[in-house]
């Protein structure tokens, strides 16, 4: 994982998919997505609420930093910021 072009997302809802985050994202924000990842329970499968969202460079995660923490996404507000690691 590039953490500098990387960012951490929390309070998602538990039922999203990494498609609907995604389309979010490319609508609030910037269209330039490598990858997202959420995270889920091992048993349930259900998110975890945190996910990951890469983007193609630095400035494209900046933008996105700054659009969307904060953000509404489906009655939830947002907890943007940037990835590091363990």
């Amino acid at each position: 994982m590039d953490f500098d072009a990387t960012l951490f997302i929390g309070n998602l809802p538990f039922t999203i998919n990494e498609e609907e985050l995604r389309a979010f994202i490319a609508k609030e924000a910037v269209k330039d997505i490598l990858n997202v990842r959420l995270i889920r329970d091992k048993g349930s499968h259900l998110g975890k609420g945190i996910g990951y969202v890469q983007f193609t460079d630095k400035s494209q995660m900046r933008i996105a930093l700054e659009k969307l923490d904060g953000a509404k996404f489906q009655g939830r507000e947002l907890r943007v910021k940037k990835a590091v690691p363990k």
